[in-house]
């Protein structure tokens, strides 16, 4: 890393500058390049697909709780039937579709199977969805039907 002084209003700034040609500036550039084009220009139509089937996957109520099951801390198949009021089969025949989907991993420890997002964009966009659901319930009124 290097550092420049700068003189802005009479006084000296320390600017820190990241090495332009260490491997973490150039990702951080390259990640600011795509990230500045607009959202529909950075996929190509096969990754348009498969984020389509990503929210076709979550849109499942069941499917989206066994995901938010996931999101904390490991759970294996039995744990999270019981936590969830549903079948084992029917669990499992849904984290099937979820790890095919890359929306959860498994992980295997001694002879039982536990289940988590280990991917930090998957966890982020849930954890930031479940927070703007719960601050907004009951907000002006919203969930309330307008009489006429």
């Amino acid at each position: 890393m290097k550092s420049t002084n700068t003189a802005m209003g009479g006084g000296a700034v320390k600017v820190h500058i990241p090495a332009l040609g260490s491997h973490q500036g150039i990702e951080h550039r390259m990640h600011r390049a795509l990230s500045q084009k607009p959202a529909h220009l950075r996929l190509t139509e096969d990754q348009t697909t498969e984020l389509a089937d990503m929210f076709r996957l979550m849109s499942d109520p069941s499917r989206l709780r066994i995901i938010l099951a996931c999101l904390e801390t490991p759970i294996s198949v039995g744990d999270m039937a019981s936590a969830l009021g549903l079948s084992p089969s029917l669990v499992s025949h849904h984290l099937r579709l979820l790890r095919a989907g890359r929306l959860i991993q498994a992980e295997r420890r001694g002879n039982r199977v536990f289940y988590l997002i280990t991917d930090e964009h998957i966890r982020r966009v849930l954890s930031d969805m479940v927070d703007h659901v719960a601050e907004s319930e009951g907000v002006d009124g919203d969930d309330d039907v307008a009489q006429t």
